[in-house]
């Protein structure tokens, strides 16, 4: 995953003179974070390109059987593997940097996709990497016996997985995948 983040960094770099990277993370992550321009240098450095980096905290939701089970039927932000990139603040903070009118927005993987499904802002030029086709992982990971709650409930969620795939990839102006399986 990394070559091929760096891949799209460097041709992203070749067009543009500023990359702002906003990295979701664990709102631990923001304790203690040097004000001093480190993580900058740290991800210049690592990616190979000059980027200026920020950091905005995952949404914290409280589990409760419905948010677990329930909720991720009907919305792909609230299935428990992306429960951490929903909600209203997150899609705040990343409006926040998208109302700066990037030249181009690239978004790496679905689950960073779903707060910029959320935002206000729209962009022209929003490249956006599905690497993976999550709905036929989480077929894959579904056990053919059915009798568990979290199998039904994986399974009932996959129409809101789907759809947020194809709203992602609707929403993009250019949309990738790591292989002609997944692209079909």
């Amino acid at each position: 995953m990394q070559r091929r983040v760096s891949l799209f960094l460097r041709a992203i770099a070749r067009r543009f003179k500023r990359i702002d990277l906003v990295h979701i993370v664990p709102s631990a992550m923001l304790e203690g974070a040097p004000p001093d321009g480190s993580l900058d240098r740290e991800q210049s450095n690592f990616w190979g390109v000059p980027v200026h980096a920020y950091r905005v905290p995952r949404r914290i939701r409280a589990e409760t059987l419905w948010n677990h089970y329930g909720a991720g039927i009907l919305d792909a932000s609230e299935q428990p593997a992306l429960r951490g990139y929903g909600g209203a603040a997150l899609a705040d903070a990343i409006d926040r940097h998208l109302s700066q009118a990037p030249g181009i927005v690239y978004v790496d993987r679905l689950e960073a996709m779903l707060p910029v499904l959320q935002a206000r802002s729209r962009i022209s030029n929003l490249l956006l990497d599905l690497n993976d086709v999550e709905h036929k992982l989480r077929i894959g990971a579904i056990r053919p016996i059915l009798s568990s709650a979290p199998n039904a409930a994986a399974l009932l969620q996959l129409p809101a997985l789907i759809w947020a795939e194809f709203q992602a990839v609707r929403r993009s102006t250019i949309a990738t995948v790591c292989s002609e399986v997944d692209r079909v």
